[in-house]
């Protein structure tokens, strides 16, 4: 099995901390919404989604890859 490099964790400021917090719970809303509307074109929905998953990963310093590569495990 290859090895992984591992990145060392990148330390949130308060104000990334907060941004992250803000987009996570917007992203809760709106899977609330879809869930709750699954009939409904949710399309800019999930599109706003997949913008607020990217952004949290990119204030976090994580890449898509590596949050895949551990859900394989």
């Amino acid at each position: 099995m290859g090895r992984m490099k591992q990145e060392p964790v990148k330390i949130l400021t308060p104000e990334e901390e907060e941004q992250v917090k803000s987009l996570e719970t917007e992203s809760d809303g709106i899977l609330d919404w879809i869930f709750d509307h699954p009939t409904e074109d949710n399309g800019k929905l999930i599109s706003r989604l997949n913008w607020i998953d990217k952004k949290v990963l990119d204030l976090k310093g994580e890449s898509a890859l590596e949050v895949n590569e551990d859900f394989r495990r």
